[in-house]
């Protein structure tokens, strides 16, 4: 089995490297975006022959809740396939991952999971009979001018945000007036950004994004584009019936904006709860220098998990 990692990084590259050596126990070409804000990152990553870093002129200045996001990973689904034609290469599938991912199964293990269902899409889906899917729904149905702006974590700016969503409709609703027009067939569709989707349906992606610019121009005027992007071209398409939830956990806790760190005293309980995962997220050995370490020692031990 064939697999591409397209990887979003932006710190750390000591971090990063550990996970590319995890990576490349997998048959593999691994592809990374480094944001440009970071230029020591792309120095220190580690060298190999399937390992490829994206060119300064590919790679963006990404914020978090701005399509400098969807701009990088189309940039990483493009490089894959620039390099699956001139390698007469076809990918099993395309993995997206960020340089604080980290494998918490044995990859043999993976890759006999995959082998079991082919051509399964894996990406999470809101269900559309939850708040949650209204809230995500307003900030699309909504203009924002500036979205870099209002995505800023701080007190004036909330507060602005705040009194913007009231008098629109509220936190799950919106008047019909301040709705935005769609430009494109369909219903939205939102979830987690990291999926792991077949080389098919990577490249449905990028002809439907060639074909459809006002598509792309349209997520300019929102926030957090890259928990609706994505999601909503693949289960407006073919693919849809081919969806499962995504293979990547996320401990999220109280704080909706960013996830909890996992930490060594947490991990064994995480990891044995969630087996249905292959990676996990966040981690950060500046916080925890060891905690990738203890990761691997319990890969090796084993003593979490029993193959069916």
């Amino acid at each position: 089995m064939k697999i591409a990692f397209i990887l979003l990084c932006h710190k750390n590259s000591d971090q990063i490297n550990k996970l590319l050596k995890q990576l490349k126990k997998f048959d593999c070409e691994i592809f990374l975006h480094c944001d440009t804000k970071n230029k020591d990152i792309r120095k220190n990553i580690m060298k190999s022959n399937n390992v490829h870093i994206l060119s300064e002129q590919d790679s963006y200045d990404v914020k978090w809740g701005g399509t400098e996001m969807i701009f990088a990973t189309l940039s990483l689904l493009k490089n894959v396939k620039k390099y699956s034609e001139n390698n007469n290469i076809k990918f099993d599938y395309i993995w997206l991952l960020s340089g604080q991912d980290y494998i918490i199964q044995k990859p043999q293990f993976i890759i006999k999971k995959l082998q079991s269902n082919p051509q399964v899409n894996y990406l999470n889906i809101t269900p559309s009979n939850t708040k949650k899917y209204y809230e995500y729904l307003k900030r699309y149905e909504i203009k924002y001018s500036n979205p870099g702006w209002i995505t800023k974590n701080k007190f004036i700016i909330k507060a602005i945000k705040y009194l913007y969503l009231v008098v629109t409709g509220g936190r799950f609703h919106t008047f019909k007036i301040f709705k935005r027009k769609k430009t494109f067939d369909g219903e939205f569709y939102f979830g987690s950004q990291w999926w792991t989707i077949t080389d098919d349906c990577a490249n449905y992606i990028l002809k439907f994004c060639e074909e459809h610019e006002e598509y792309i121009e349209f997520f300019e005027n929102t926030i957090v584009p890259d928990e609706c992007f994505f999601q909503t071209i693949i289960m407006n398409s073919c693919f849809k019936d081919s969806v499962k939830n995504n293979l990547t956990f996320v401990n999220w806790g109280n704080n909706s904006r960013s996830p909890d760190l996992i930490t060594s005293s947490k991990l064994p309980e995480i990891i044995k709860k969630n087996n249905e995962y292959f990676f996990a997220r966040k981690f950060d050995t500046l916080v925890e220098s060891n905690i990738l370490d203890d990761v691997d020692k319990l890969l090796e031990k084993n003593t979490y998990k029993k193959e069916k």
